[in-house]
């Protein structure tokens, strides 16, 4: 059954194959797929998803640290919560060109060159904006609930509305 199936493809597959207008679409199509694939690959934002994931373990590793070293507290989880993932600005070079009283602005990426590579200069780099941070702790001292708010609102520069606190008193 399977060898008549097989029979079956390869005869019409050789039939439309015979025409070249055919083959030159396939090709055509087969190529813009793999051109439209590589071009979803190589626009950044895996690079990005990776540099915010890493931003935001690194910041609840050192808040975690941060709460255990005070007094009576053991176990701490924190999770942290950002809006976005950031803004990186680059210098850029800037020429306005006026004519018939209207200004326009020019704008071209500043760029180094490092090692046979050309890279853009960064301006600056602005954090993600944090949502909320929950921390879930271990304690014996009844003054806990405190020191661990005033830790996060000072480390973290939140207001006290977007801290919440949970103590497992042992």
């Amino acid at each position: 059954m399977w060898e008549k199936i097989k029979f079956i493809m390869i005869e019409s597959i050789s039939k439309y194959l015979k025409d070249r207008k055919i083959i030159n679409i396939l090709i055509i199509f087969l190529t813009g797929l793999i051109l439209l694939t590589l071009s979803f690959g190589s626009d950044g934002k895996n690079e990005k998803k990776e540099e915010y994931i890493n931003i935001n373990q690194k910041t609840e590793e050192q808040l975690k640290e941060l709460i255990e070293s005070i007094d009576g507290i053991k176990k701490v989880k924190i999770m942290i919560c950002f809006s976005d993932t950031g803004v990186k600005e680059y210098y850029k070079d800037e020429t306005e060109n006026s004519e018939d009283d209207t200004i326009k602005t020019d704008s071209k990426m500043v760029f180094k060159r490092s090692g046979g590579n050309e890279e853009p200069i960064l301006k600056r780099e602005l954090n993600p904006e944090i949502k909320g941070v929950t921390v879930v702790a271990d304690c014996t001292k009844s003054n806990s609930y405190d020191l661990i708010q005033r830790a996060v609102k000072s480390s973290l520069g939140v207001s006290q509305n977007k801290i919440e606190i949970i103590i497992n008193e042992r």
